[in-house]
């Protein structure tokens, strides 16, 4: 039996992840980008929802061919470099094209290649077989990649792209609703057993770094903003490792000019945050610089559990 999960972007709003799980889908595909200029404004929302309700994420680029490859891979990279993912990530290609086939398959490769090198793991390719065949040929490396097809129409199994003798997931269009979202996303069925996804799942992500709380204490919240829901205070010289990065733009209510607050997320689920700095003072200063310690400093009874500090830090 296939393991199911769904493929979401700002086009699908989340209401209730904890929803979203109960209905027995596993895992989220959440776009990142899409093209040179496109960052999914919703991606941290979903990537956040879908890890605390405890699905398993990864992340997708819509490539768009009217921009270099290497463009976009930037805009993908720099979208999903502070975010811990579960899974692989994934390039779509469904876009027509009046470019000769070398020339898309060769800036289609080069994307793939420049991901690789960056981020340590191969990706994997979503896509139909109209749209690579049609568009991109048969290029000899397909085989390397995991396949992702696209297919709406199959029963049983989909149809496949030359190039490939079998799938890892198959995405479909949803003939309904699931609950906790609101609009139609797509579901995708990983081809193997829970088990079988676990194994694919990537080794935990490294802290960003482990910093140290300057001036009296910080307040951790549920999201990267002065709106989210205040948890806990954790005190001067407390040690946190920071898993992720967001900024947060505001207007000063007293100059009127736009300006910046930095957050971070002190665990991997991405359900506590604390503002590291903002335009005049630095709350957080970074110690160390991944990868993750093993050491612990003498006489630190602060140090890191699996929220980023110890239940000792709290100062609630």
């Amino acid at each position: 039996m296939s393991v199911e999960g769904v493929v979401i972007s700002r086009l699908v709003l989340s209401t209730d992840w904890d929803q979203v799980a109960h209905s027995g889908l596993q895992f989220g595909v959440v776009k990142a980008s899409e093209g040179k200029f496109i960052k999914d404004r919703l991606y941290y929302d979903h990537i956040r929802g879908a890890r605390n309700a405890g699905l398993l994420v990864s992340a997708y680029h819509f490539y768009r061919l009217e921009y270099p490859p290497l463009v976009q891979a930037e805009t993908f990279l720099s979208q999903i470099k502070t975010t811990p993912l579960d899974l692989p990530i994934f390039l779509e290609f469904q876009e027509a094209t009046l470019l000769g086939t070398p020339k898309v398959e060769e800036d289609v490769h080069t994307w793939l290649l420049r991901v690789e090198s960056s981020l340590g793991r191969r990706p994997m390719i979503l896509t139909s077989k109209y749209f690579w065949e049609t568009f991109v040929g048969s290029p000899s490396w397909s085989s390397e990649y995991l396949l992702g097809v696209s297919d709406s129409e199959s029963k049983k199994s989909p149809i496949l792209p030359t190039g490939w003798d079998q799938w890892e997931f198959w995405e479909s269009r949803l003939h309904g609703t699931v609950l906790g979202l609101l609009g139609t996303p797509n579901i995708i069925r990983f081809r193997g057993s829970e088990d079988d996804l676990f194994s694919r799942a990537l080794k935990p992500s490294e802290p960003l770094f482990r910093g140290e709380i300057l001036g009296s204490r910080v307040q951790s919240r549920s999201g990267p903003g002065i709106t989210y829901e205040i948890l806990g205070k954790y005190p001067s010289g407390g040690r946190l490792d920071v898993w992720s990065e967001e900024t947060e733009s505001y207007i000063d209510a007293s100059t009127r000019e736009r300006v910046s607050r930095v957050w971070g997320s002190i665990n991997r689920t991405l359900s506590k945050w604390v503002c590291l700095s903002d335009e005049k003072t630095t709350y957080v200063t970074p110690l160390r610089v991944g990868p993750r310690y093993d050491e612990r400093p003498s006489g630190d009874p602060q140090l890191i559990g699996t929220d980023g500090v110890t239940e000792s830090d709290h100062n609630v």
